[in-house]
């Protein structure tokens, strides 16, 4: 599967954390994805819960393209410092809900990730860089409310329970903490 569009080149922040790059993605970050979004048990409290298609991957892939262009930010690929191996994705995602825009921390990581801190880690990171580099006053991450270990995430940076929203036609709880 291609991507059909003219090749994007984007002039964006490549993030390092203690053990992790973040980076924008890529056309060749395709089967990464595909990986990623194949695994039940990852996706299983995004979105529908559902693995994507094919077509679905691409066009997510697609939209993190379109909000490089509009916003300078969006959802990165996470891979290994030492290593280099993809490990999952990660960033500062702009939504549009309750009649404005919204930024998330957002993670979602390989089962060979889970356990390690990195979800915590990532957020951290991404929680200081906003609060250094955004004129926001909260950021807010969008979890479903059986996810009992990004709730946990969320509490360690400081989040608390804000409101049930709806996102996509789905439902989740968002929750905030104030920069």
């Amino acid at each position: 599967m291609a991507i059909k569009e003219a090749t994007f080149k984007f002039n964006l922040p490549i993030f390092e954390t203690d053990r992790l790059r973040l980076r924008p993605f890529n056309e060749s970050d395709l089967n990464n994805l595909r990986t990623l979004e194949t695994d039940f048990e990852v996706v299983k409290y995004l979105g529908n819960g559902q693995i994507r298609e094919s077509e679905e991957t691409l066009n997510y892939l697609k939209k993190h393209f379109k909000d490089y262009q509009k916003y300078g930010l969006g959802l990165y690929a996470v891979e290994d410092k030492i290593t280099g191996a993809f490990i999952g994705r990660s960033g500062l995602i702009p939504w549009h809900f309750n009649g404005r825009l919204e930024w998330e921390i957002g993670y979602t990581l390989m089962k060979s990730s889970w356990g390690k801190g990195m979800a915590t880690e990532l957020a951290t990171f991404l929680k200081n860089w906003a609060k250094a580099n955004m004129s926001l006053n909260y950021v807010v991450s969008l979890i479903n409310a059986e996810n009992i270990k990004s709730i946990n995430v969320s509490k360690k940076i400081g989040m608390d329970f804000w409101k049930e929203v709806e996102i996509n036609g789905h439902k989740c709880n968002a929750y905030r903490v104030f920069l």
